[in-house]
């Protein structure tokens, strides 16, 4: 994505330098809307199309995924190897590609020492792993409605608190618009580690715009996810991540690096494979339901995924629960820096993931809508 890579924080090799970290296992804008209802979605899972699916096919990939014919799920097998040859032909650096359709593994591709099992830092499709805890929360009893007050769910003595920042809402959270004067850098993620409390450093910010109606990309803000879920749940975020995500999905032994106080980053650090990557965008393909257990509820899933606010991306996507949507398809994104993503289309039954590491997302949009989403490549 030119000029604009997800804007993810300072990366891994730096942070190590920064500070040691541990690896746990584990202009006005439009006035505040309700979430849309199911019917109302742009991007997710109630986009009408020929070949959207609501149940997964004849099993579940908890164990692994199953692989199979591309001409069995109607798409060009030739289409898809000529994008191997591209990546090589134009030395890209793509650590995995992964394309899931109907539920079965029809193309994969690894770069060099790059396997299905290799992981790697997904940088802030993290963000949409911590935004998936909220909803699980919610789901569980464990939170009220999004428009709880963020400072009632964080209490404590932070700095700058005005009527404005009283006002901060979970929602205006999840969306990126908490009106907080957080400047997404490389040099403000080092003094968020650098701090001694962390989520203070975040709330201490002031607000210099009405909560829930200005984009403004915070990783911060995410970071208040993953600790609202926490005490919600009255355990770690990656424990509850653990129990009640990565668990029933097949995902053992996630790492996810955490703050100086063992709290887990809600904008970044959890090291994924492709394949990995792609259970979370297959989880909502299916509604937010898992081989009969529900994850997140459908309701949640089509809220996540629609269109809540413009952004200030220069392809005109759009944003929800911390999930990019499409501005041309009816696709919806997890976006990590340096090329990662999940790119769910509900309306073709596909999710494709990718690793990589690059300068923006100009080469995996490109990818992925010159060979595999055209109608030449998929049917």
């Amino acid at each position: 994505m030119k000029g604009h890579s997800a804007r993810m924080p300072l990366p891994i090799f730096l942070i190590a330098i920064v500070v040691a970290v541990p690896l746990i296992s584990g202009c006005a804008a439009p006035a505040r809307q309700a979430p849309p209802t199911p019917t109302e979605v742009v991007c997710g899972i109630g986009t009408p199309g020929a070949h959207s699916q609501t149940e997964a096919a004849d099993y579940w990939p908890t164990a692994g995924w199953r692989t199979a014919d591309p001409a069995a799920h109607n798409v060009d097998a030739a289409r898809l190897e000529a994008m191997t040859d591209y990546i090589k032909d134009k030395r890209l650096d793509i650590k995995a590609v992964v394309v899931i359709r109907d539920g079965y593994v029809v193309f994969e591709h690894y770069g060099p020492g790059q396997g299905p099992d290799s992981r790697g830092e997904v940088f802030s499709v993290t963000k949409s792993v911590a935004s998936t805890l909220i909803g699980i929360a919610q789901r569980k009893g464990l939170l009220g409605g999004l428009d709880e007050r963020v400072l009632a769910l964080l209490p404590g003595d932070y700095a700058n608190v005005d009527a404005a920042k009283e006002e901060i809402t979970l929602e205006d959270a999840l969306t990126m618009r908490s009106g907080l004067a957080w400047t997404e850098s490389d040099a403000t993620i080092r003094d968020f580690y650098m701090a001694g409390d962390p989520l203070a450093f975040i709330l201490d910010l002031p607000v210099i715009a009405e909560p829930g109606t200005a984009f403004n990309y915070c990783s911060g803000c995410s970071h208040l996810l993953t600790a609202i879920a926490s005490d919600a749940a009255g355990m770690p975020a990656q424990e509850f991540a653990e129990q009640e995500l990565f668990g029933p999905l097949g995902i053992d032994g996630a790492r996810w690096l955490t703050d100086r106080n063992g709290q887990a980053l809600g904008g970044w650090g959890l090291q994924l494979s492709a394949r990995e990557m792609a259970k979370l965008g297959y989880l909502f393909l299916r509604g937010g339901t898992w081989d009969g257990r529900e994850i997140v509820t459908r309701e949640w899933v089509a809220a996540a995924t629609a269109r809540h606010t413009s952004t200030d991306s220069p392809f005109g996507h759009g944003y929800g629960y911390q999930w990019w949507t499409h501005a041309k398809f009816p696709a919806y994104m997890a976006l990590g820096r340096g090329g990662q993503i999940v790119y769910v289309r509900p309306d073709k039954d596909l999710v494709v993931a990718m690793r990589a590491d690059l300068p923006n997302h100009d080469a995996i949009y490109s990818l992925i809508e010159t060979y595999v989403t055209t109608t030449r490549s998929i049917r």
